[in-house]
């Protein structure tokens, strides 16, 4: 097997937890594989979740009325979006493979990880107009994981559980 370039997004507040421990034995089995690993831990980063008119590092085109899609994908076209941003996106396009790793709250993501898929794969990065997505896009051949921890049994999170069919959910 080849060297791969991994990037691993981990999003939970604690590092001595079941999450940190499965991001420390994922980074140690991959490094001792060969492979380059490259993490963003959302918390311990400050990474800003919320979307805005501060992505821009120019002012948007009408002051008066903000309209995020335009001004995002227009923005990165253009190359006016901030580095923290920018910094993400680099990691992604350096990666043959992304690793998600989250715990499932509120049948959900965290909200910082809601937040970075926000900001950093906004229209304009991840898609591009007209219509390169998917296996014509930016991320053709690339790989990714979600790896996550819930609180609940098999049977909670069955097709006749409490909380539904996980598979469904996600």
């Amino acid at each position: 097997m080849s060297s791969k370039n991994v990037f691993i997004v981990y999003a939970h507040p604690e590092l001595k937890s079941l999450n940190g421990a499965i991001l420390d034995a994922t980074t140690e089995v991959l490094k001792s594989r060969g492979h380059t690993v490259t993490v963003s831990d959302l918390y311990r980063m400050g990474f800003n979740p919320l979307l805005g008119r501060k992505d821009l590092t120019v002012d948007p085109k009408n002051p008066d009325v903000f309209q995020w899609l335009y001004e995002i994908t227009q923005a990165s076209v253009d190359g006016h979006i901030t580095d923290d941003i920018r910094s993400e996106q680099a990691k992604l396009d350096a990666a043959d493979l992304v690793i998600f790793q989250f715990p499932f709250y509120w049948m959900g993501l965290p909200a910082i990880l809601k937040g970075w898929f926000d900001r950093v794969m906004h229209p304009g990065y991840a898609t591009e107009l007209p219509f390169k997505t998917f296996d014509l896009g930016r991320f053709k051949g690339k790989q990714a994981m979600f790896s996550i921890t819930c609180g609940g049994t098999k049977e909670v999170y069955s097709d006749r559980g409490l909380m539904g069919d996980i598979n469904v959910i996600l």
